[in-house]
């Protein structure tokens, strides 16, 4: 496999938009998953009535949002359609995650 720091590489590596990259999530598809792990109150307030949401790496990136929201929809963006039942733990336990994502970084 050719390395992407190649020059013949560099220019078209560079121009992928990445940051652009989005996920349909629909709502249905978590709500009951919400339901039995306690956490209804996040899937509210990222869907607000809407049957879907699109979530892109831009907008997990810069989105004025509570850490245990951005932690909720960092897994609907890499699981949109759920984690075969992996879910429901890292549910149970978004408020934990969230505290533990937004600490600083140990050095």
């Amino acid at each position: 496999m050719p390395h992407l720091l190649d020059p013949k590489f560099v220019k078209l590596v560079s121009a992928i938009p990445v940051a652009d990259h989005r996920v349909e999530v629909h709502a249905a598809d978590w709500e009951l998953r919400c339901i039995h792990a306690g956490c209804l109150n996040v899937h509210t307030l990222l869907f607000a009535g809407r049957a879907s949401v699109q979530i892109s790496r831009d907008w997990l990136h810069h989105a004025q949002i509570s850490p245990e929201l951005r932690c909720f929809a960092i897994l609907l963006w890499g699981y949109p359609h759920g984690a075969r039942g992996h879910e429901r733990h890292w549910l149970e336990n978004l408020p934990e995650i969230a505290i533990t994502a937004a600490a600083p970084a140990a050095s």
